[in-house]
This record gives structure tokens, C-alpha cells and sequence, in this order.
């Protein structure tokens, strides 16, 4: 109710203003690569979406984040737009739906980014929410546009992947902590629960933000020592809450456990390329120098370690935002693998903390220099901090539209004969319908026939079986002894690059590579350029003759 009375209120309509700044920006270039599908991701979450429908059944089969809910969402969004292909004609049945989407998976991966994309929109709208009842209207706005121009949230909010939709649930679960520590209705407790459950089932490491739950109701029983018996059993019931969310929401936890297991195991794998950490200090300071500072600068850094020690004379801001921030920081720290995109959840945070700190600076500086002054230097503060994130934001926008693979597959278009084989790294959807035949790693087994990858003839759960435990399926962790089977007239290279940036890692992979490589001619190299283009380091090789007598290779 609240929110509907200051709707159109100066800071209602700066709130609308930067919400609609948030949408845009995470809306241009959603469609970047399409129909080919770069993330090496996505394609699992669009391909558990349509066993849902095609099997008919509640199970996704794969539990490794676990994306219950991403992996239901989209399964709804598929049936949404099967039954708008059916009401205009376009879309006879099932078979003829799935037949369009392996021809062209736009037409689920675009809806499905954009839902992705509308949960963060509402990360920014939480943002606000939470930094309005802990610090008041002027920190919640400048939080807001924080995160809405933060270029690290603006990309993963066109992925289908979990990170995002678990930061929403998160960012709901402090908000109802935040009412836990004022009020301790037990609705409250069970909200929070609620989200803790969601969240969890999205992603497993969102169920560190059950700190924000527990510390609101210790602060409840301090400040209320008379009730504290109560606090106590309603956070008992709140936790209950949680968990019980969380089988509700996802079932198969425990009815397809075993797999769950198998999917958490491949998940903890000790080492990836390009993401091995070095140790709990080693992959903390990683993420603050790296992807931290990246996101928001190192004076955004700053203001946010201010921010923090402003923030923690606030009681229930020093029991909720701050050990939900901590605690999660110190989990992904832990983590044997780093990612970039493990530091969502706490770019909200982030985005809190620096503008408490700016807020802060301008009250402080208010006597001496007057309202005017204080409210110049608080703009320009946030100004300092926001025109550069968006900057970067519009700058990677520019990179992802632009990728070296789509640069390689129009070169291909125009160099490489329609009747020659081309051994991809990729899924290269946007090259199916020109005539070609493909090639695709396939681990343990060689290559197998592109062609039927990317028709849809190949179950992900083969893909699986051929991984056989690796972390990635490329030119490089084939079988050595199944090398003739990829052999072809063309290789497109998309990975080569990363190996090389850990030759002491990955000798066996560099070893195959040089192996496949020995005796074909580069014809083409693609490569990221800042602000220009995006992706890894493409090369296209006209492949020679194969090097020793392994295996049968395929004639040519």
C-alpha cells in the first residue's frame, strides 16, 4: 500500500525512471548470438524445459544447481508459446514444435532471456525496497541505479541461467528479514522461509541468505527479551518453512536422489578451465580485485567498504544485509572453482553499501555546504560511480552483438564450400541451414554428427555419458585415440585460447590440439576487441592431412 501512495511521488517517479533505464538496458541486444547458442548453458536449461513437455513428467533429470525453478519457468514459457504457434497456425503439434526450435531455438531461448531478464529488473526494484526501509529514499534510489547499470548484472540478465532468478529470491528473503527484525510476525518468519526454499531450489549456494533469517530473529529476541521464547520457536517455524518450500518446489531431490548426487559430484569437480581457484584467501581476493572491482569500480570498492562500517550502526542492517553479504562472499570463497558470475547475488549488496557511504558523505558535508551543496555532491558522487558502469554496460552490450564466433560463421559463408565437413566447437545454430556437414567433439566416443546435435537427435543425457567427467566437451579433451574421427576439411576453434592460457594445466589437451592441428594452414583469426566485439579468440583452419595412422579416419 505504501508503494502505491508514492507512485507519483518525486521518488516514485525517479524509482519508474530508473526501473525503465534497467529494462532497456537489459533488453538491448537480448537476442545476441541467436541462433547460435554461445553460453555452454543455456542449451542444457532449454533442453531439461523440453523434456518436461516431451516426457511428460515433473522430473528435470538434472539437479546440478539444481534450476528447478529456472528449468519449470521455462517450461511454462514453452507452453506458452506452443500454444500461440498453434492459435495463429504456425505450429501443428508437438512434433512439429520441436522440429522448429532445433531449426531455430529462438523461439524459446528469446523468451526465455527475457524472463531472465525481467527477474533482473526486479533485483533493481528490490534494491530499492530494501535500501528504503533500512537507510530511507535517497539510498534506496541510488542503490537501485547502482545495480540497474552494473555491467557484470546487465550481462548475466540476458542468460538463461539461475544466478539472477536466485538473487531475486534472495533479494525477497531480506526484505522479509528486514520485517522479521522490526515486527516478528510469524508470517514474516514464514515469507523469509518461503524464499530461503525458492531460492535454494534455484540455485544450492542461495541458501547461505537463511543468515539473513536467523540473524533478524536473534536481534528480535535481544531487543524483546520477554518474547524471546517466542522469536525462537518462529524461527524454528520459518526454517521448517524453508526446507519444506524447498521439497515442495523441487520433489525430485529426494525422489531421484541418486542422480541428484551424481549431478552434485561432476558440479564440485576439483578444476575447470580458465576457473581453478587457489584456496579460500587466494579466490577472496579474486573476487574483490577482480569481478568486484570490475563491476563497480575501485571507487565504488571504496564507498562500499565505507558504507559497510555506516551500515553496521544500524541494528537490524548490521543483522540482516551484512552477515547475508559476508557469509555468501565467504561461501563462493571457498568454492574450489571461481566464477565471475558467482558474485550476483552481492552486487545488490554492493550497490546498498555505496550508496549508504555517498548518502552518508552528503549529510556529512550538508552544514558546511548547505542543502544545494550537499545534494550537488551527492550527485555527483553517484555520477562518478554510474556513468562509467553504464559506459561499460553499453560496452559489452556492443561486444556480445558482435562476437568473433558470429564473425567466423559469416566468414564461413563466404570462404568455405557448401559441400565441405566442418569440425565446430560451438553450437552453431545459425550455420545449420547452409548445407554443410559438422563435426562436434564428443569426448570419449570422437566426434559425432553435428548435423543430428543440432537437430535435436542427440539426448543430453548421451552428451553426458561421452563427458564422461569432463568439465567440457572441445577439440582438446577428446580420446586421443579417437582422433580420425574428427577429421574434416574445415575446424572452427573457439577454445584453443583457454588452453593456452594454462599450458602447465592442460599439456594433454595442448598436446591434442597440436596433434589435430600439425599441417593445416590458419585461413582466418577472430578477436575480441573492447567495446567493439566480443568472445573468445576464433580461428578458422583449413585441416591437412592426418598425422600417424590412429584410428580410421573419415574420407574426405
Amino acid at each position: 500500500m505504501r508503494i502505491g501512495r508514492a507512485r507519483f511521488s518525486p521518488a516514485g517517479i525517479l524509482l519508474f525512471l530508473i526501473l525503465l533505464l534497467a529494462l532497456a538496458l537489459r533488453l538491448h541486444g537480448l537476442g545476441f548470438g541467436l541462433p547460435a547458442l554461445y553460453d555452454p548453458d543455456e542449451p542444457l536449461f532449454v533442453v531439461s524445459a523440453l523434456k518436461l513437455l516431451r516426457d511428460q513428467t515433473l522430473n528435470p533429470g538434472w539437479f546440478g544447481h539444481p534450476g528447478t525453478t529456472t528449468i519449470y519457468a521455462l517450461a511454462i514459457i514453452d507452453m506458452l508459446v506452443f500454444a500461440a504457434g498453434s492459435l495463429t497456425g504456425r505450429l501443428a503439434d508437438t512434433h512439429a514444435f520441436a522440429t522448429a526450435i532445433y531449426t531455430d531455438p529462438s523461439i524459446v531461448v528469446l523468451p526465455g532471456r527475457l524472463f531472465i531478464a525481467l527477474c533482473g529488473v526486479g533485483c533493481v526494484w528490490l534494491t530499492f525496497l530494501i535500501g528504503r526501509r533500512l537507510f530511507g529514499d535517497r539510498a534506496g534510489l541510488l542503490a537501485a541505479l547502482l545495480l540497474a547499470v552494473d555491467p557484470l548484472h546487465v550481462q548475466w540478465s540476458q542468460v538463461i541461467r539461475t544466478d539472477i532468478q536466485a538473487t531475486l529470491f534472495m533479494l525477497a528473503c531480506v526484505l522479509a528479514s528486514i520485517e522479521v527484525a522490526r515486527h516478528g510476525r510469524l508470517g514474516d518468519y514464514l515469507w523469509a522461509g518461503l524464499w530461503v526454499g525458492l531460492g535454494t531450489a534455484t540455485k544450492w549456494p542461495a541458501a547461505t541468505i537463511i543468515a539473513c533469517l536467523v540473524g533478524a530473529a536473534l536481534l528480535r529476541m535481544r531487543s524483546d527479551p520477554a518474547n524471546a521464547r517466542q522469536a525462537a520457536g518462529r524461527l524454528a517455524i520459518g526454517l521448517a518453512a524453508s526446507l519444506a518450500a524447498l521439497l515442495i518446489v523441487s520433489p525430485y531431490i529426494l525422489i531421484d536422489h541418486q542422480t541428484v548426487l551424481a549431478n552434485l559430484g561432476r558440479e564440485a569437480r576439483p578444476q575447470h578451465l580458465g576457473a581453478t581457484g587457489g584456496g579460500l584467501l587466494f579466490n577472496l581476493g579474486w573476487y574483490v580485485v577482480g569481478p568486484m572491482r570490475e563491476a563497480i569500480g575501485i571507487v565504488g570498492l571504496a564507498l562500499a567498504a565505507i558504507g559497510i562500517g555506516v551500515a553496521a550502526r544500524r541494528p537490524v542492517a548490521l543483522a540482516t544485509i551484512i552477515p547475508a553479504f559476508l557469509v555468501f562472499l565467504l561461501a563462493i570463497s571457498g568454492e574450489s572453482l571461481i566464477w565471475a558470475r558467482w558474485i550476483l547475488p552481492l552486487l545488490p549488496f554492493l550497490s546498498l553499501f555505496a550508496a549508504v557511504a555517498i548518502v552518508a558523505v552528503a549529510d556529512r558535508l550538508a552544514p558546511g555546504l548547505g542543502r544545494r551543496g550537499a545534494v550537488a555532491v551527492q550527485l555527483l558522487q553517484a555520477a562518478a560511480l554510474a556513468l562509467p558502469m553504464l559506459a561499460a554496460a553499453r560496452a559489452e552490450a556492443a561486444e556480445r552483438i558482435n562476437d568473433t564466433r558470429t564473425q567466423a560463421a559469416a566468414w564461413a559463408r563466404a570462404h568455405i564450400p557448401r559441400s565441405d565437413r566442418i569440425v565446430l566447437e560451438h553450437l552453431a545454430f545459425d550455420m545449420l541451414g547452409d548445407g554443410w556437414s559438422f563435426l562436434f567433439p564428443g569426448g570419449d566416443v570422437g566426434c559425432i554428427d553435428g548435423n543430428k546435435v543440432l537437430a535435436g537427435q542427440v539426448r543430453y543425457a548421451d552428451v553426458e555419458r561421452w563427458r564422461n567427467g569432463r568439465s567440457i566437451l572441445d577439440l582438446g579433451t577428446i580420446d586421443p585415440a579417437r582422433i580420425a574421427a574428427c577429421w574434416g576439411d574445415y575446424a572452427i576453434i573457439s577454445h584453443l585460447d583457454r588452453y593456452q592460457r594454462e599450458p602447465d594445466r592442460y599439456r594433454a589437451e595442448l598436446a591434442t590440439y597440436r596433434r589435430f592441428l600439425d599441417g593445416g594452414t590458419t585461413v582466418a583469426m577472430f578477436r575480441p576487441a573492447p567495446g567493439r566485439s566480443g568472445g573468445p579468440e576464433v580461428r578458422i583452419v583449413r585441416l591437412g592431412p592426418l598425422a600417424g595412422p590412429v584410428g580410421d579416419a573419415p574420407k574426405r
